[in-house]
């Protein structure tokens, strides 16, 4: 079997590090600039992806003018691992993420007009989380697949508080294992049904190893279940002032649909569609799936700047 080709990076980025001061460690950050006027986007990934899984998504941004700011998450790519075990995927609280997102804001951004925010899965809802504290930054967001809900019940997530309490948060929550050959099989897989572009990404894993990473944690799951309960508490969604667009997966298993779906009606200025068909990954989906988002990407993301009296602050407030 011939070795998928690797989307290679579009020409012009920039890939540094970005030390996170008081939390430790470093982010790894892309800046790419675009020929055009349109502004930035802010490109969140999602829990255990990368930077190079997006180099697609970031050519067709900036084929549409925008400049694009990304990062690995903590604790993921080729950001700075949390525990002595790599592939475990933790976090106490996703505070953490969220103060990574102020300081990558704060420090890397740069503006040639608005910036907007495209983000997938545990990346939209941490954007959501900044847009509820920090109001006015961020002019319009797409969120893909948003981690609104998981599939799991009362007993399961009593479990998980309790094994938090009893000292267990760096272990693997059950099923939880690393990064194995059984992550490699196409058939059935929850991400995405484009096979090629599935494919891809396990070359990206055997080129660069290190970006490998393994299920979540007790510590991480917890700290999830509450941040979702943060989000879902009566008037939080309420108070978000920015206009949302989410795009919901049809056919995804990994994330709660109808979470997103009441998420998205307690949200003042949201409007929500669903890709039929489409798995947990709707940027690594097949051609037509991308091809629906981006029609309504382009619907919603303004063709042109506002007037610089509705422009959001060049810095957000500190």
């Amino acid at each position: 079997m011939a070795r998928p080709t690797l989307t290679p990076a579009p020409p012009g980025g920039a890939i540094g590090t970005l030390a996170l001061g008081g939390q430790g460690g470093h982010l790894r950050t892309g800046v790419w600039r675009a020929v055009g006027g349109r502004g930035g986007v802010l490109l969140l990934g999602g829990r255990a992806e990368f930077i190079e899984k997006y180099h697609q998504t970031i050519g067709e941004l900036l084929g549409r003018g925008f400049d694009v700011f990304t990062f690995d998450w903590p604790g993921q790519g080729g950001s700075s691992r949390l525990l002595a075990d790599p592939q475990k995927g933790h976090i106490g609280n996703f505070a953490d993420y969220l103060a990574a997102l102020d300081r990558f804001i704060a420090d890397v951004v740069t503006r040639r007009g608005p910036l907007y925010g495209l983000a997938h899965s545990m990346g939209a809802h941490c954007l959501l989380r900044y847009l509820h504290d920090r109001p006015g930054v961020i002019e319009r967001v797409v969120c893909c697949a948003t981690l609104a809900g998981l599939h799991l019940g009362a007993a399961q997530r009593l479990l998980c508080h309790l094994a938090v309490r009893a000292g267990l948060g760096k272990r693997y929550a059950p099923g939880q294992h690393p990064f194995n050959e059984a992550d490699r099989r196409f058939a059935n897989n929850r991400l995405t049904g484009d096979r090629a572009r599935f494919d891809e990404y396990l070359a990206w894993l055997e080129c660069k190893p290190g970006l490998q990473l393994g299920g979540v944690t007790w510590g991480w799951l917890d700290a999830a279940l509450r941040s979702m309960a943060l989000i879902n508490a009566p008037g939080y969604a309420e108070a978000v002032e920015t206009g949302v667009l989410m795009v919901r997966a049809g056919a995804d298993r990994v994330v709660s649909r109808s979470a997103q779906a009441r998420l998205a009606a307690r949200l003042p200025r949201a409007k929500m569609i669903t890709l039929d068909g489409a798995r947990h990954e709707i940027l690594r989906e097949t051609d037509d799936l991308r091809a629906a988002f981006w029609r309504a990407f382009d619907d919603f993301i303004p063709a042109t700047p506002p007037s610089p009296e509705h422009a959001p602050a060049d810095r957000p407030p500190q």
